[in-house]
């Protein structure tokens, strides 16, 4: 491309964007077992505050069951069973189910609240930040039957503790008998986002995504109200090295200035929710941009190409063979590798071209006048 194209020719303005959007699948789901009816947690980490109550089997869909009689639970506010996960997980909610057939006791029905606590922390109210009450029941011929209680928020937990109010007469059975399961996220879950990353004309890659959701065991998208996003930025081709950077952000938005022409960037996004960092997507992107001509009316604003240009030039002669040319770059705008220097007299002839990698360049002393265009140094630019 001479410079007289670059004065003469009208441009078409074609932005293409190439972009890897991740398609939501099962992996936002946050309905998975964690640990009572595969036996992943053990015996011992099941307890009671009620004694020969059988704790360990608490388990769904298990042969045995945890019971207490109503009418031996005086003097004791609250009657409860405690599990403790055996790490920190983010639960999202608890199953109940009344005992197996052969150890059938009528029909019954019960409130419980959850309290949770963190690693070495003291337990709180569970899960949503009241003191929620839920209800367990079974009765004859339905003992298999299975109840979802979905919590209205994420916890981060190491224990769970279900309380049953013994202080209420409460109908039905004397002797009621339960089994549970915990359900939370698995360890890859991630949040829906919408995480995109766009190039525009104008010299920035943006990335952007909503408030991250997750759907609990009810089938509800639950927002996590994220404030804090940890984003792994990786640059690859162009005609420079690869570069990765990493960067903590708290808003739902960043921009990279100057993008290189060319490179392919990739985002890689977390939430920060309760001390875990849950992968929240990613996206790539490569933009080709051939630029219309900012003379022509047709050449909106918003689809002019701007690449980074001197703001200031100066030359001084060095001696009488060479001049000395430095100038200072705009902050914005798009960047190329390499920058071609071209000279042209007044007739727009070419006097001289270099290709330059950094600010300060030598070049033969120029006797006349003459002009200096600067040309972004990439293919068909």
């Amino acid at each position: 491309m001479t410079v007289s194209d670059i004065h003469r020719s009208s441009w078409v303005l074609f932005l293409l964007l190439y972009q890897c959007i991740r398609i939501s699948g099962q992996e936002h789901l946050c309905n998975a077992s964690l640990g009572l009816s595969d036996s992943r947690i053990p015996n011992a980490a099941i307890t009671s505050s009620v004694n020969n109550s059988n704790p360990s089997a608490a388990r769904l869909n298990g042969n045995g069951a945890w019971c207490f009689k109503h009418s031996e639970t005086k003097g004791l506010a609250r009657v409860s069973v405690t599990i403790d996960l055996g790490r920190t997980a983010l639960v999202s909610g608890l199953q109940t189910q009344g005992p197996p057939a052969a150890m059938a006791v009528g029909s019954y029905f019960i409130g419980f609240n959850v309290r949770s606590s963190a690693e070495g922390q003291d337990w709180v109210i569970c899960c949503g930040g009241s003191n929620v009450t839920y209800y367990a029941q079974t009765s004859e011929g339905r003992n298999d039957f299975i109840s979802t209680h979905s919590f209205t928020s994420l916890v981060a937990a190491r224990r769970l503790r279900i309380e049953f109010d013994s202080s209420v007469k409460w109908p039905g059975e004397d002797n009621k008998c339960f089994r549970f399961e915990v359900l939370g996220c698995p360890r890859n879950v991630t949040p829906i986002t919408g995480l995109i990353v766009e190039a525009l004309p104008a010299g920035w890659v943006v990335a952007t995504w909503e408030e991250p959701t997750i759907r609990s065991p009810g089938g509800k998208d639950l927002s996590l109200g994220s404030t804090t996003y940890l984003a792994a930025i990786t640059r690859e081709g162009g005609g420079e090295d690869n570069q990765m950077q990493e960067m903590k952000v708290n808003a739902r938005r960043f921009t990279i200035p100057s993008p290189l022409w060319g490179a392919k960037y990739t985002i890689s996004l977390k939430c920060v929710y309760q001390g875990f960092n849950l992968s929240c997507g990613n996206d790539s992107i490569n933009a080709e941009v051939i630029g219309c001509n900012p003379k022509e009316s047709t050449c909106l604003l918003q689809n002019q190409v701007i690449f980074r240009r001197p703001l200031w030039l100066q030359a001084a002669v060095v001696d009488e063979e060479k001049v000395d040319l430095t100038w200072s770059s705009a902050s914005s705008g798009w960047i190329t590798s390499e920058v071609i220097l071209r000279v042209v007299d007044n007739d727009l002839e070419e006097v001289d071209t270099l290709s330059l990698s950094n600010k300060v360049i030598l070049c033969d002393r120029i006797l006349n006048t003459y002009y200096l265009c600067h040309i972004p140094g990439f293919p068909d630019v």
